[in-house]
Parts: structure tokens; C-alpha cells; sequence
């Protein structure tokens, strides 16, 4: 079929004699082939020359393949045929199989035809098979003629379908297609349809398409939708439009040659359309404002446009207001708006200022407006400042440039500085800016070092960069020290994958790191150490069930204090130690 499109598009045979050499291959073909073969999706020879509308072909293979038996998506060759939009090829099935059958996903061959935007196959098929029979997502046909935008689809179901019925997840064929922003099936579908009926997350039509951004259809449903309504996140439509404007605005610049700024001519030309009809201070169930929703999305002209409206110091339940918001966006043109408009040093129910905040999330540029400003003192809390959220994230340029502001060894409510903290969720380069800054043999609440904490992170980058600078067989209040520490975090994963799975003694050995680690600690600390439970190290690292621990740890052990147990008899007597406790 495509060789005869566009063979016939190109050059001066004609399109029949072209059918005709089709045939004759197929006549061909199939006197040295085996007819019902399939392909990998099990496609006969009838379900292809079905989809591509060689009536010809079709009518030479029918006699000897079965026109009901499906493919893996349970697609006969009628409905092949209705997806392909061949109205010849179907008139040909129609009195010869079963038009109404369903594919795996419940969809008839009218669903299929519509899905596909095939009026003729529809006007044909509409007769004969219900137009309200859902497939496993609950989609009719005018659903998807909504979905499409497909008009002329929609206006000839219509009559024939209930107008606000819901998919699985509610949406009726107004949601769909306002979510869409098909502005003309929109307008066919309003008169039939309630456009008040919230789907499964509590959005009406003009929610859906507020947040996405469609000005044109906003308009359309305004006069007859709620404004004021909420979904289950409590958000009205204009709230859920500062939420999606600025994202929809970025997907849509990407995908399109428009300009940006015409994009945010539509959405601030929908903003104020909908400011004049809703109530402005409305909240959602965070207790945010239309400004802090368009402050943290960062979408300028609609931070302008609210300002005078609403209070910019309000905050949410988190004690969040919109500067925070714009500073946790990481939008410096709405925190440069703020900054001379605005309290820019208020803190969060937590005791956190915008700075804490901008440490967190990794935007240097911010960072470096605000330190001029704002003290750099921590959370009243959790004892965290901005270097402490900085070395946790591992954004070294930023820990870069709060060094000199900070005190390095400043602990939080816990007592970790931060290098404990770099350390811990094994950040290397943040670790390794802090290091000549901060005091490796600090301890925190729990007595654990840097070096410790690294350990018990598994991190052997991190580990072998705070080594020459640490006490090795150092212990934490529990008498560990970061050789045990390996062995002692990983003992309960390591029993439960033996105790749940049928595993290889394989897959019990260490990975490559944990062996880098232990060979490397192994040279610096006391293999023979007894922790606060009577127990060495080598015994607790046993326990594992670690098959070459042995090893590991022979060239190390002091014979005469050592155990030359097995680990199975050493497991059971540590189990009775855990009981005991």
C-alpha cells in the first residue's frame, strides 16, 4: 500500500496496475508460504493488508486465514481495519465476522475508529455498536473525540452518548478536551455536558484547564463554572492556575516556536480574567496564597499583578511566606522584586531563614544575594545553618562560598558539624572543601566522629580522604569504632536477604567497595578491639556470613584473643546477645 502510494504519487503508472502486480506477488507468495505465519506482535498476513486497505489482498487472503483471531493486543482484522480508516475493507468484514469484539484493553472497533479520527468508519459502525460501552479506562468514544479535539467526531456521537460520563479517574469528555485547550470540541460539548462535575481529584473543566494554561477555553467555561470551587487539594481555579502557568509556560516554549513572551501575554491575560471573578485571598489546604504559588513557580508578571492584592508577609502553615517561596524556586527576579517590598530575614515555624532555605537547594546566585542580608545563623530547632544543609546536599559551591561566613565546627541540636554531615551521606568534594576548615576528632551526640559517620555511610571515597587526618580506633558511646561500624549497620540486611531469598555464596561476599573499605581500615586500626558487647570486630563481621571475611582479617588477628569459630556458631551466640539485651 505505501509502494503504491507513492509510486502513484510519483510517476505516471497508474495506481490499478500497480494493484494489479500487487496481486500477482501475492498470488505468489502465497503458493511457497506458509499463510498463517505472524509476526512478533502475532500480525497475520490478513491483519496487515487489513490496516494498510488492499481490499484486493484482503479479499485474496480471507478464504485462508481466520479474520477473528487476534494479535497480542487482541486486534482482529476488522479491527485493524477500523484503525487504519479503510471504509472499503471494513463494508467488506462487516457481514462476514464479528464487528463488536473487544481488544485486551475492552476497546471496540467504534472506540478504535475514533481514537484515530475516522468519521466515515464511525458514521458506519455507530449503528451497530453502542456508543456508551467503556473499555478498562472507562473511555467512550466521545471521550476520545474530546481528548483529540476531534469536532466533527464529537458533534455526531453526542446524541448518541451521555455527555458527562467519567473515565475510571472521572474525567468526563469536557475535562479532556478543555485539558487539552481544543477550544472548538469544547464549545460542542459544553451545552450537553455539567461543567460543575469534579473527576477523582476534585477539578472541574475550568480547573484543568487553568492549569494548563488555556486562555480561550477559561474564557468559554467562565460563565458557567464554579470559580470558586476547590479540588482535594483545596486550590480554586485561579490558585491551580498560579501553580501550572509557569511550568506550562516553560513545556510550551520548548516544544514550539512561539516566543515565551507570548505565551505569558496568554497566561497573564487569563490570570486577571479569572482575579476579576474569583475571591483573591482564597488558600489551599497549605494555607497558600495565589502569590506564593506564582512566587515559587517564578513567574514574574503574575507575582506584579497579585502584589497589590494580596499580603506579601502572609504565610502557610509552615510559616513559609512568598519570599520564601520565590528563594526556594530558586527565581532571583521575583526575590529581587521582594527584597525592597518585604520582610526578607523572616524565619519558618522551624526557625529557618531564606538562606537556610537557598543552602538547601542548589542556587549559588541566590545564595550570594542573600548573605549580605540575611545573618547566617541556624534553625532555632535543629541547630542547623546554611553550611550545615549545603555539606548534607553536597553542593560544593555553594559550601565553597559560605565557608569564610561560617564557623566549620559548629555543631547542630545533634552536635554534627559539617563535615559529619558531608561525610555521612558521602559528599567527597563537599567533604573534602570542609576538611582544612573543620576538627576531624569532633564527636557528635552519639559520640561518632567524622570518620565514624562515613563508615556507617559506606563511603569509601569519603573515608579514605578523612583517614590521615583521624583517629581510627576511636569509639562512639557505644564503643564502636568505624571498622565495626561496617559490619554492625550491614548485619540485619545481610541476615534478612539470607533468611528471605535462596542466595549463592556469591552473592553473600561484600561488594567490591565494602572489601576497598575493610582492607583500607584494616591497615590503620585494631582488628582486635573488643566492643561494649565482649565482642571483636572479626567475630561481629563473621556473623555476616561473609566467606572470605577470614581472609580479610587473618594477616591481623591476635591468635591468642582471636576466634577460630564458625560463623554459623558465631551468629547464634550474638543472637543471644541481641536477646539478652
Amino acid at each position: 500500500h505505501r509502494s503504491k502510494q507513492e509510486t502513484a504519487a510519483g510517476s505516471n503508472t497508474s495506481s490499478s496496475t500497480l494493484g494489479t502486480h500487487n496481486i500477482k506477488i501475492i498470488k505468489l507468495l502465497l503458493l511457497h508460504s506458509v499463510v498463517h505465519a505472524a509476526d512478533e506482535d502475532d500480525c497475520t498476513a490478513l491483519h496487515l493488508s487489513a490496516r494498510t486497505g488492499n481490499l484486493d489482498v484482503v479479499k485474496l487472503l480471507f478464504p485462508h486465514l481466520s479474520a477473528n483471531d487476534a494479535d497480542k493486543r487482541g486486534w482482529t482484522s476488522f479491527q485493524c481495519a477500523s484503525i487504519g480508516g479503510n471504509l472499503h475493507v471494513v463494508n467488506f468484514f462487516l457481514s462476514r465476522m464479528c464487528f463488536n469484539a473487544r481488544d485486551h484493553k475492552g476497546t471496540t472497533p467504534l472506540v478504535l475508529s475514533t481514537l484515530y479520527g475516522h468519521i466515515g468508519i464511525v458514521k458506519v459502525l455507530l449503528p451497530l455498536i453502542s456508543a456508551d460501552v467503556p473499555n478498562t479506562y472507562g473511555f467512550i468514544p466521545l471521550h476520545y473525540s474530546g481528548k483529540k479535539g476531534y469536532t466533527e467526531i464529537a458533534q455526531f456521537l453526542l446524541p448518541h452518548s451521555f455527555a458527562s460520563k467519567g473515565t475510571k479517574l472521572g474525567s468526563t469528555p469536557l475535562h479532556l478536551t478543555a485539558s487539552q485547550g481544543h477550544v472548538g470540541t469544547s464549545r460542542v460539548i459544553l451545552p450537553h455536558s455539567d461543567p460543575t462535575v469534579c473527576n477523582d481529584n476534585g477539578a472541574t473543566a475550568i480547573h484543568v484547564c487553568a492549569h494548563k494554561r488555556y486562555c480561550e477555553v477559561v474564557q468559554l467555561l467562565l460563565p458557567y463554572s464554579e470559580l470558586n470551587a476547590t479540588n482535594k487539594s483545596g486550590k480554586t481555579a485561579l490558585l491551580w492556575a498560579c501553580y501550572g502557568t509557569h511550568r506550562s509556560t516553560q513545556e510550551t516554549a520548548a516544544e514550539s516556536n512561539r516566543s515565551s513572551s507570548m505565551l505569558g501575554t496568554q497566561s497573564i491575560k487569563m490570570i486577571k480574567l479569572l482575579l476579576l471573578h474569583s475571591v483573591v485571598n482564597a488558600t489551599d489546604e497549605d494555607d497558600s496564597t495565589a502569590l506564593h504559588l506564582s512566587a515559587e513557580t517564578g513567574n514574574l508578571d503574575v507575582v506584579k499583578l497579585l502584589f497589590p492584592h494580596l499580603s506579601a508577609n502572609d504565610t502557610d502553615k509552615h510559616g513559609l511566606n512568598s519570599f520564601h517561596g520565590a528563594v526556594i524556586g530558586g527565581h532571583l527576579d521575583v526575590v529581587n522584586f521582594f527584597i525592597s517590598r518585604m520582610c526578607f530575614n523572616a524565619r519558618d515555624h522551624n526557625g529557618n531563614t531564606p538562606l537556610v532555605y537557598r543552602a538547601l537547594y542548589d542556587h549559588i546566585h541566590i545564595v550570594k544575594l542573600l548573605l549580605p542580608l540575611i545573618s547566617t545563623d541556624g534553625s532555632k530547632t535543629s541547630g542547623y545553618i546554611p553550611l550545615h544543609y549545603s555539606a548534607r546536599q553536597g553542593h560544593t559551591d555553594i559550601v565553597e562560598f559560605l565557608l569564610p561566613h561560617s564557623f566549620a565546627s559548629k555543631g547542630t541540636k545533634h552536635g554534627s558539624t559539617s563535615l559529619h554531615l558531608s561525610a555521612e551521606y558521602g559528599r567527597v568534594e563537599a567533604t573534602r572543601a570542609i576538611l582544612p576548615h573543620s576538627d576531624t576528632d569532633i564527636s557528635d551526640g552519639d559520640g561518632d566522629t567524622a570518620l565514624l559517620v562515613s563508615a556507617y555511610g559506606n563511603c569509601c571515597d569519603v573515608v579514605k580522604l578523612l583517614l590521615p587526618y583521624s583517629e581510627v580506633n576511636a569509639t562512639n558511646k557505644c564503643g564502636m569504632t568505624a571498622l565495626a561500624y561496617i559490619f554492625d549497620e550491614d548485619i540485619q540486611q545481610f541476615e534478612k536477604k539470607t533468611q528471605n531469598s535462596e542466595e549463592s555464596k556469591e552473592s553473600k561476599v561484600p561488594e567490591k567497595r565494602d572489601i576497598k573499605m575493610i582492607k583500607l581500615l584494616l591497615l590503620h586500626a585494631d582488628a582486635n578491639v573488643v566492643e561494649n558487647d565482649g565482642i571483636t570486630v572479626f567475630r561481629l563481621a563473621a556473623s555476616l556470613s561473609w566467606f572470605n571475611i577470614k581472609k580479610l582479617f587473618l594477616p591481623h588477628l591476635d591468635v591468642s584473643t582471636s576466634s577460630i569459630e564458625t560463623p554459623n556458631i558465631l551468629k547464634r551466640k550474638l543472637k543471644t546477645v541481641e536477646r539478652a539485651k
